[in-house]
């Protein structure tokens, strides 16, 4: 992984040293940066034998499926940002969610990557709800798991999570 940055952000010096693809050091004025990986939650929203994937409607994987969710924004919880995105994305309110598993991820976004640590978690419904895309979702879809394409996903977090979910 390259730097994030080609200058460093307080003097502006080339003489820029990205250490362990996680750690920015400006060799001039001393300037520390650590670029930590971000939390991200996804939803595996399931009725009956179906899960509901959304059809991204930006960049990166535009026009292909993830799951509903997003990054976690400071202060916030796990579960917190699973229900905002949730709402957010769906127009959905969700009472219960539950931890499955997590995965590393990549987002490429704006000539930056971003590492991610991407928590997913299950809900559960009886019956399918009305669903209003919005946010970054340009349409949605329920999609029986063993007729999952995974090479229609748009991240590996998401991928490897149905690939767990397939063999189980």
């Amino acid at each position: 992984m390259t730097s994030p940055f080609a200058y460093c952000p307080t003097c502006r010096s080339a003489n820029i040293e990205f250490l362990q693809q996680k750690q920015l050091l400006c060799r001039d004025c001393g300037f520390n940066y650590f670029h930590n990986v971000a939390t991200a939650v996804g939803a595996i929203i399931r009725c009956a034998d179906q899960i509901l994937f959304a059809v991204r409607a930006r960049q990166p994987g535009m026009g292909m499926l993830d799951l509903p969710g997003g990054f976690t924004d400071p202060g916030e919880s796990l579960e917190q940002a699973l229900r905002r995105e949730i709402r957010e994305e769906l127009g959905l309110e969700i009472d219960a969610a539950r931890y499955l598993f997590s995965f590393a991820n990549t987002y490429p976004y704006q000539n930056v990557v971003y590492r991610s640590a991407d928590a997913i978690f299950e809900v559960l419904l009886s019956e399918k709800p009305s669903i209003k895309p919005a946010d970054d979702v340009a349409d949605v879809r329920w999609i029986e798991l063993q007729a999952i394409d995974l090479d229609a996903i748009a991240f590996e977090s998401v991928r490897s999570a149905i690939r767990t979910l397939k063999q189980q």
